[in-house]
């Protein structure tokens, strides 16, 4: 029973992981550090992408968020 049991969980995981997406951003190297104070006004903050694509978890795993991020 034990063995089914951890085969069962380990054919889940597989195809869990198998669907999940494969997410990246770019970093990018900066010669002066921001001022992180919330505001996207410093120079440095022009050379760069935004992250976008952001899922939630709850209540529902997988939908796109809502809020901007």
């Amino acid at each position: 029973m034990l063995q089914k049991f951890c085969l069962l969980l380990i054919t889940g995981c597989l195809f869990f992981f198998a669907h999940a997406q494969t997410k990246t951003i770019n970093a990018v190297r900066v010669q002066t550090a921001p001022k992180l104070d919330g505001k996207l006004d410093d120079a440095v903050w022009q050379n760069v992408s935004a992250a976008t694509d952001f899922i939630i978890k709850n209540p529902t795993f997988g939908n796109a968020s809502v809020q901007r991020t």
